[in-house]
């Protein structure tokens, strides 16, 4: 189980990196006349990663849930505390990132609306969320020595 989870780890640590660096210089190299076509089949990858994140985030405030009914020290309720705003955030922004890649992605296949505003936001946010998703995973799988 660890070496799924780390194996999901890295393709969501590779997939932030690759929609990051492609973000920043697709104004280099597409004046928007092409139409994107590299983020066209970004879209399968992302696809996979924004449910691999939101399945992970959703796993893991699960699991912060349970874990709260176990708080006897004001050590373990700060760390506790601390926790469930991560688990709380993670997962509430993988859930929004979900729904704005699900409707910006179905416009494009089948609206043929580029929604280039909304892509925007879905960008950055699935840098931000693959990272978050992804080092957690990697804790998960016992990742840190």
């Amino acid at each position: 189980m660890a070496n799924l989870l780390r194996l999901l780890s890295m393709f969501l640590l590779l997939m932030a990196a690759a929609v990051g660096v492609n973000y920043i210089i697709t104004v280099l190299y597409d004046d928007g006349s092409t139409g994107f076509p590299i983020w066209s089949i970004f879209n399968w990858p992302m696809a996979a990663g924004v449910l691999i994140a939101f399945t992970a985030s959703a796993c893991h405030w699960r699991q912060q849930g349970r874990a709260e009914a176990n708080i006897h020290s004001s050590e373990n309720e700060n760390r506790s505390v601390k926790a469930w705003l991560q688990a709380n955030m993670r997962f509430y922004a993988s859930l929004i990132l979900l729904l704005w890649f699900m409707h910006a992605w179905f416009d494009d296949l089948f609206a043929d609306d580029a929604g280039g505003g909304l892509w925007i936001s879905v960008n950055v946010m699935l840098v931000a969320v693959s990272l978050s998703a992804g080092l957690q995973l990697w804790q998960d799988g016992g990742g840190e020595e």
